[in-house]
């Protein structure tokens, strides 16, 4: 269990820290704070293998990383209020990121000629993650969760 201290101090580190010194203390760390008993190496080699990537482009990333949300999250209808700060719990997900142009181009070529020749440039509310989307990849994040679901387009079933 994180204990305030813990939160305290990382609140502290986000003001005098570079973005490099937070990663490196703590996301590039071998515990999951959240989730220590994660074996985040057969995780990430599992997943390297999918995408064709070294295991030292998918990181552990989050709350299951650092222990607890950065962000408030507005409850679903069976859940409780999670606010910024909460701790990791049972029912949270274990975020990942990997970090390879290769894999970014390839699925934003993919996402881009579904989008071109499905029609769901010309039919407004079809693919109805598809602005969400483009606000991500803008960003340079590709969120699988915001990937169409609809017709054709079948990779995000398989990328879950």
């Amino acid at each position: 269990m994180i204990d305030q201290h813990y939160i305290d101090q990382f609140k502290q580190d986000v003001q005098i820290l570079t973005a490099d010194e937070i990663f490196d203390r703590y996301v590039a760390v071998d515990e999951c704070a959240g989730f220590p008993g994660l074996d985040q190496a057969a995780l990430r080699t599992r997943v390297a293998s999918h995408f064709g990537v070294d295991a030292a482009d998918v990181l552990v990333v989050g709350s299951a990383k650092i222990g607890f949300r950065l962000t408030d999250r507005k409850p679903k209808e069976d859940e409780e209020p999670r606010p910024a700060f909460s701790p990791f719990y049972e029912g949270s997900d274990v975020d990942l990121a990997i970090v390879s142009e290769r894999v970014f181009d390839e699925i934003w070529k993919r996402a881009f000629e579904f989008w071109h020749t499905s029609g769901y440039s010309r039919a407004l509310g079809y693919w109805a993650a598809g602005r969400d989307f483009r606000n991500y990849i803008f960003r340079g994040w590709m969120r699988p969760d915001k990937l169409p679901s609809e017709g054709a387009f079948s990779y995000k079933d398989q990328w879950f």
